[in-house]
This record gives C-alpha cells, sequence and structure tokens, in this order.
C-alpha cells in the first residue's frame, strides 16, 4: 500500500536526484568550455598574440556566462516541474543565444580586442558548452521519462 511517507520520501529522492543532474547541467559546459579553451591557448597566442589570449578569454567567459544564464529555465523545471523538463530546454537554448549576442556584440563593438579572434572563440565556446551540456539534458529528460 502507498502511504504518504513513501510518497515524500520518493520525491525526495528525485529532487535530490535532479539537484545532483543540475549540478552537472551547469558543470559540464563549463567543463568542456575550460578543456577547449586550454587545447586552443598555444595556437591562439602564436596566431594572434597576447590580445588574441585576451579576446580568447573574454569570449570562453560570455560564453561561459549566456550558458549557465540560460540553462536556468531547463534547471528549474529539473527541479521543480519535470514534466516541461524537453520544453524549457528547448527554450533555454534560445534564451541561450540571445543571452550571447547581447553580451558579444558590444563588447565586439567597444572592448578593443582582436575581433577574429574574440568572435571565433564565442563560436568555438559556445559549441562545447553545447557539447557539454546536451548529455546532461538527454540524462535529465530520460530520469523524467522513467519516472512517469
Amino acid at each position: 500500500m502507498i502511504d504518504q511517507a513513501s510518497i515524500t520520501r520518493t520525491v525526495g529522492e528525485l529532487s535530490t536526484s535532479a539537484a545532483r543532474h543540475v549540478v552537472w547541467l551547469i558543470l559540464a559546459p563549463v567543463l568542456a568550455v575550460g578543456a577547449v579553451a586550454a587545447a586552443g591557448a598555444l595556437p591562439t597566442k602564436s596566431l594572434a598574440g597576447r590580445e588574441g589570449l585576451v579576446a580568447m578569454g573574454v569570449g570562453c567567459g560570455l560564453s561561459v556566462l549566456a550558458t549557465i544564464l540560460g540553462s536556468a529555465p531547463a534547471a528549474w523545471a529539473a527541479i521543480k516541474n519535470p514534466e516541461k523538463l524537453l520544453v524549457m530546454a528547448l527554450g533555454a537554448t534560445i534564451l541561450r543565444v540571445i543571452i550571447l549576442v547581447l553580451l558579444a556584440v558590444p563588447v565586439a563593438a567597444f572592448a578593443g580586442l582582436p575581433s577574429r579572434a574574440f568572435l571565433l572563440w564565442v563560436g568555438i565556446a559556445y559549441l562545447a558548452a553545447l557539447a557539454g551540456e546536451i548529455p546532461m539534458l538527454v540524462l535529465l529528460v530520460r530520469r523524467t521519462e522513467a519516472h512517469k
């Protein structure tokens, strides 16, 4: 027989599991961008000099910031409303692109960074962040579907 205590315990376990997945949802893209930036530092320095490295750092930082802010809807859905996770994850993708454009355009226009290096690294870092985030979203969606 199902009682209130067992339901509460199951919901608590799901919330803890979801919270763990949310941490990875945010951490995985950051680690992916860090790995790509580490791999690209030497070629960037040789092709664009120290200014290129600064542009790389700023581009990667903006992509990470946009990813973290854009992941908020999916993270919220994973913890509070798992039924809406897939829709929120798709919305998060659009939100992330909007945030990245709103951050990158003024920086590209006014920061005085080498624009080619900056824009190249914004794109590379964004793709790396997606490569880190997508497997985590797939795990979250599968976990949600398994508990239906």
